[in-house]
């Protein structure tokens, strides 16, 4: 999937299982207050984790906007079920529940490389993952630091307080999804060298912050009220 956009889902923007490998860049997911529930849901094997092939998608420059506080609360990404995936140079903004809900054998796919998450923004955020509300039997992956994770130096995550995205990016009829971070201020990677992806994508989220336009424009439309 490249150059996608998807507003205002009624359940998961994007949701994966059964052993997808695939790959995605320049996808923006937009929220809208009072539908929908995750960003994204990922998982593998509902009743077999380990069954191969295991899911394994890989993302680069995506933009999740979320909607902070209203009538309907939001995660950016539940993982879980065995997937595994690559998630860089994203934009996770605004969401009231969490940025990030790892669950199930998060622990081990972390630890053997088949999930990774680095070089991503997390603006705005009241909680950047479940940690806090996992105590007890509400714990469902074992105990694993998500938290941890997320802020360990070696994933270059960068966290704020503050909105990385214009309030624009809330706008449903004529959104603007354009970074308000600088270039300079971002901790994005250079994406693989492949047919697929475009290597010089060296910036967060899905929307290029030197190009005074975005290529949403032309052939997207979104509702006159």
């Amino acid at each position: 999937l490249k150059n996608i956009l998807v507003t205002g889902a009624a359940d998961d923007s994007i949701d994966w299982d059964w052993g997808w490998r695939g790959r995605v860049q320049f996808a923006v997911i937009q929220q809208h207050a009072d539908a929908g529930d995750n960003a994204f849901e990922g998982d593998n094997n509902g009743n077999q984790h380990e069954a191969q092939p295991r899911s394994e998608p890989v993302f680069y420059n995506v933009t999740l906007a979320g909607t902070g506080h209203g009538p309907k609360s939001h995660r950016g990404m539940v993982l879980r079920e065995g997937t595994g995936g690559h998630f860089h140079n994203m934009i996770i903004d605004s969401y009231a529940i969490e940025a990030v809900d790892t669950r199930d054998e998060a622990r081990a796919l972390i630890g053997d490389g088949t999930l990774t998450f680095s070089h991503n923004i997390i603006a705005n955020t009241g909680s950047i993952s479940a940690q806090q509300r996992e105590q007890g039997q509400d714990d469902d992956d074992y105990g694993f630091d998500e938290q941890a994770w997320l802020k360990a130096p070696e994933n270059n995550n960068q966290l704020s307080l503050g909105a990385a995205l214009h309030p624009a990016a809330r706008d449903l009829t004529s959104p603007d999804f354009r970074p308000r971070i600088p270039l300079r201020e971002m901790p994005a990677t250079t994406p693989p060298k492949s047919e697929f992806f475009d290597e010089s994508a060296a910036f967060s989220g899905a929307i290029n912050p030197r190009d005074p336009g975005s290529w949403l424009e032309g052939w997207t439309a979104y509702p006159e009220s």
